[in-house]
């Protein structure tokens, strides 16, 4: 019986810690705003060392006017698909389905320097470290459809 009592209260503390987590809300360049777990944010090293002073100011959200809402939802996707520890100090190696499963390779050239950006203001070194990945992936099969001869840039 107290067995029981133990894993009641441990399924009561696991709910109690799920309805209080901590949220915090993000307002993009182009005031789009986003409400999301702080924990997962801090993921950002930029916001964690923001977080410190906002929570001295009242409950409005954190701006971050470099990154439009588009890029910032992005950055919060990959933020809650993450599972790298916070404070990585060596970036991983990345592959094939780590670019699949971000739907990174399905981005524009034009959003993926823009995440790259982001990623590189929020400081998130393991996005960044991704979009760099994919740039040179894309600039490697560029270089091999050349080499091929399947473009002809000598007539541009």
């Amino acid at each position: 019986m107290i067995q029981v009592g133990v894993v009641f209260i441990e399924k009561l503390m696991i709910r109690a810690s799920v309805e209080t987590e901590e949220l915090m809300r993000l307002l993009s360049a182009d005031d789009q705003e986003f409400t999301v777990s702080r924990p997962i944010m801090e993921k950002c090293v930029t916001i964690r060392n923001i977080l410190p002073v906002a929570d001295v100011f009242d409950d409005s959200p954190l701006p971050l006017p470099n990154v439009r809402g588009e890029i910032l939802r992005l950055v919060i996707e990959f933020c809650h698909h993450d599972d790298l520890p916070i404070g990585l100090v060596q970036p991983p190696q990345f592959q094939e389905e780590d670019r699949k499963r971000c739907n990174i390779n399905k981005l524009g050239q034009d959003l993926l320097t823009e995440l790259m950006q982001a990623a590189h203001y929020l400081d998130h070194e393991p996005l960044l470290q991704l979009c760099k990945y994919e740039l040179m992936v894309r600039s490697m099969e560029l270089h091999k459809e050349t080499e091929d001869g399947s473009i002809d840039t000598s007539q541009t």
